[in-house]
C-alpha cells in the first residue's frame, strides 16, 4: 500500500507542477493584451484536440495512434534512463515512477 501511495503521490505532484507552470504562463499571457487573439486560438485548438482524443477513445478508433506511439517512445526512454532509481525497493522507486508517469 505504501508503494501505491508513493506512486500516486509522485504522479499528482507532477500534475500539480505542470498545472502551476502552465497556469503561470497563462496568467502572463492574460496580462499581455496584444496576445489575447493568440490565446483564444490556442484555446480553440486545445479544445478541438481534446474532442478528437475523446471521440477516438469513445469509438475505439486509431485517430490518435501516432500520438500514442510517440508518447510510448518518450515514456519508454524515460523509464530506461531512470531504471536504477525505479528498481530501488520501497517507496522511492514508486514515487519516481509516479513522477515520470505524470
Amino acid at each position: 500500500m505504501r508503494q501505491q501511495i508513493g506512486y500516486h503521490a509522485g504522479r499528482i505532484a507532477t500534475y500539480m507542477l505542470l498545472g502551476a507552470v502552465f497556469g503561470a504562463a497563462g496568467a502572463a499571457v492574460l496580462r499581455a493584451a496584444e496576445l489575447l487573439p493568440i490565446q483564444r486560438a490556442m484555446y480553440v485548438i486545445a479544445n478541438i484536440f481534446l474532442l478528437i482524443v475523446g471521440f477516438s477513445l469513445a469509438t475505439r478508433t486509431a485517430g490518435v495512434g501516432r500520438l500514442q506511439r510517440v508518447s510510448a517512445s518518450v515514456f519508454g526512454t524515460a523509464l530506461l534512463m531512470l531504471r536504477p532509481l525505479l528498481q530501488r525497493p520501497g517507496t522511492v522507486g514508486r514515487i519516481a515512477l509516479g513522477l515520470v508517469w505524470g
